[in-house]
């Protein structure tokens, strides 16, 4: 379990711990959630990624599922 703000930091993260599940809020004001959900799954392809968000945004359901999120809440 871990908590990261930078995409490197993210990226080395998820490599160093080979996570089964991540759980990501997609809206960051730090970085573009998109960019960070395409690297983790380059990072860890057998992740299955669940993407958090307040938005109500059928654009944004469908980038996340087309970036490789396993599900959206």
């Amino acid at each position: 379990m871990g908590s990261c703000s930078s995409l490197p930091d993210i990226r080395a993260a998820a490599e160093r711990a080979q996570p089964d599940v991540i759980l990501m809020d997609v809206e960051s004001d730090r970085c573009d959630g998109r960019a960070v959900l395409r690297e983790v799954r380059e990072a860890v392809p057998k992740a299955g990624v669940l993407v958090l968000s307040a938005s109500p945004s059928p654009d944004l359901l469908s980038d996340v599922m087309s970036a490789g999120a396993a599900g959206f809440l």
